[in-house]
């Protein structure tokens, strides 16, 4: 009996856990001042701006010459069809690992 008084006392610690954690929470620091703002504004470089997250350059278009080499390569090589993006053929096996994967995140997420 005291294996299992043990074993409860040891479940509720790790369950408890994840709610202490999310109770504490990161400290905000104060707003920036005006002063900080405008050096913030002062600092920003042009140069860089391609290399912010999500930025887009302009895009690279194919020219002829380019497009049939493409065309030849594809005859050429039919494997290469198997790499093409956006053909999503799923083994039986790997449905079965994803239905099992977000099995176990919705009883995660249930439990938390």
């Amino acid at each position: 009996m005291t294996s299992n008084v043990r074993a409860a006392s040891v479940l509720a610690v790790l369950l408890s856990t994840p709610v202490l954690a999310a109770q504490q929470q990161p400290q905000v620091g104060a707003p920036l001042r005006a002063d900080e703002r405008a050096a913030l504004g002062r600092a920003e470089r042009p140069d860089l701006e391609g290399l912010r997250a999500a930025a887009f350059g302009p895009s690279t278009r194919l020219d002829d010459s380019e497009r049939a080499l493409l065309r030849e390569a594809a005859s050429r090589h039919p494997e290469l069809a198997d790499l093409r993006a956006g053909d999503l053929n799923l083994s039986d096996r790997e449905v079965k690992i994803i239905l099992i994967t977000a099995a176990v995140v919705v009883v995660i997420a249930l439990i938390l």
